[in-house]
């Protein structure tokens, strides 16, 4: 049997809707998911489908897995079941690019120094992690709040935290917030998956590993 084409699940289902919202949500849903297709991509997601959607005015990610939301959800299956039957498939996944070649990749100067300044970090705090790791007993460190003088009366240490973005300046900060913005990936080909890793969107190319997003922001955010 032959898959049918997304366009006519779509009209089946405005057939069934009884609410002139719930056509634009399909419509939203739609043009999003041949967005997706028009640009050779696989992942069809109701995650990645509904962010996508919200930035455009549709229906957000947690409204697609609402039990009201079932008709939204077959129209996304529809579409991933004809990406199928059309011949795209799921790309291996690439080798992680070298952090030069990640740099060189980004053609904004003040965005490639900031990446540069977040790998160093990133590098820095393995290392961390790795000699904490072979210690065999971990003391947990009670630390003070940022910004604030403590005095240890066991060491007769004076201790003061400093919070990360004190070290940056507000044009830093904002030049972070670009660099993870959808409108940022998006004018790059890029796409964020929910791993916090940034892919190329056609390829599926690994261009900064799990967590990378969700450390930036957890920095500018902190």
């Amino acid at each position: 049997m032959a898959t049918p084409h997304p366009d006519q699940v779509l009209e089946s289902l405005k057939q069934k809707a009884k609410r002139s919202n719930k056509v634009r949500n399909l419509e939203a849903i739609h043009a999003v998911c041949d967005e997706v297709y028009a640009a050779g991509g696989v992942d069809y997601s109701y995650a990645l489908i509904g962010r996508m959607s919200e930035r455009q005015g549709g229906p957000a990610a947690n409204t697609l897995y609402s039990t009201a939301s079932a008709d939204y959800r077959t129209l996304v299956d529809a579409w991933e079941a004809y990406a199928k039957a059309q011949g795209q498939k799921r790309p291996v996944k690439a080798q992680l690019a070298t952090d030069d070649e990640l740099l060189q990749r980004v053609d904004d100067p003040s965005i490639r120094m900031l990446l540069s300044m977040a790998i160093a970090e990133r590098n820095t705090l393995r290392k961390q992690l790795n000699t904490l790791r072979s210690q065999a007993n971990i003391t947990v460190d009670l630390r003070p709040l940022p910004g604030v003088a403590n005095v240890d009366t066991k060491r007769n240490e004076v201790i003061q935290v400093i919070t990360p973005l004190e070290g940056l300046t507000s044009m830093q900060i904002d030049s972070l917030q670009r660099a993870i913005s959808p409108a940022f990936l998006k004018a790059q080909g890029w796409t964020e998956t929910e791993d916090g890793e940034v892919v190329v969107q056609r390829t599926g190319e690994v261009l900064f590993g799990p967590g990378y997003t969700h450390a930036v922001r957890a920095l500018i955010t902190a």
